[in-house]
């Protein structure tokens, strides 16, 4: 299984005190993946099918969006014409006449979009979906956060099989906390990108199955 995008598996063991050898990087990606879409979901705020502002007269091809900068929604580590989906409606209120629009340029922390072609005077209005920063973040740090989150659900997928306290003859054992500090982390290291007043919401709290 292959990997793109923020952070890596080895980056990943490294947080968590591990090596390649104690667990493959197949086992690490899938949370990798689940930790980017919950990063993007913190730091970023979704807009879907937007009004954006531009004439629409078949000539002009310069269209703005009313939020900005543009957020990576693709974890590709570029902010391009990718990360917007466009559309034109010959009847906004008709489904059917929804067509996609190709953008040949993005210009994100203006959020200006210049499309491969005017639309014709014939359609009503033209909207966008994307994904947008409240403010301009540090996405150089991202990845560091993606991968303190990964690392935190892939021990927490571990601890669970596992009860919080054991008994052996006279002799009482406790669980530490690595996910619990895992999790803390993560959220110092967010608050670094874009701020703790940007924060949208929390993880609760870890349950272990077989706690007592």
């Amino acid at each position: 299984m292959s990997w793109t995008g923020y952070s890596n598996p080895e980056e990943v063991r490294k947080r968590i005190g591990l090596k390649s050898g104690d667990v493959p990087d197949d086992d690490i990606i899938p949370f990798l993946g689940d930790a980017q879409k919950e990063v993007l979901d913190q730091i970023a705020i979704y807009q879907f099918d937007e009004d954006t502002t531009g004439d629409i007269d078949g000539v002009n091809t310069t269209f703005t969006l009313k939020h900005y900068p543009i957020a990576d929604s693709n974890f590709d580590r570029l902010v391009n014409t990718a990360d917007v989906e466009v559309y034109k409606w010959g009847d906004k209120d008709t489904i059917e006449t929804k067509e996609t629009v190709t953008v040949s340029t993005l210009y994100p922390d203006q959020g200006i979009m210049i499309l491969s072609s005017a639309p014709a005077s014939t359609y009503d209005i033209v909207v966008a979906s994307y994904w947008y920063y409240p403010r301009h973040i540090k996405l150089n740090r991202i990845h560091k956060v993606v991968a303190l989150l990964a690392g935190y659900y892939y021990v927490r997928s571990e601890l669970l099989l596992l009860p919080r306290r054991w008994a052996q003859g006279a002799y009482r054992f406790e669980s530490g906390t690595p996910a619990e500090d895992l999790l803390k982390e993560y959220y110092r290291a967010l608050e670094l990108v874009v701020g703790r007043e940007h924060i949208k919401q929390e993880h609760g709290d870890i349950s272990f199955l077989r706690d007592e």
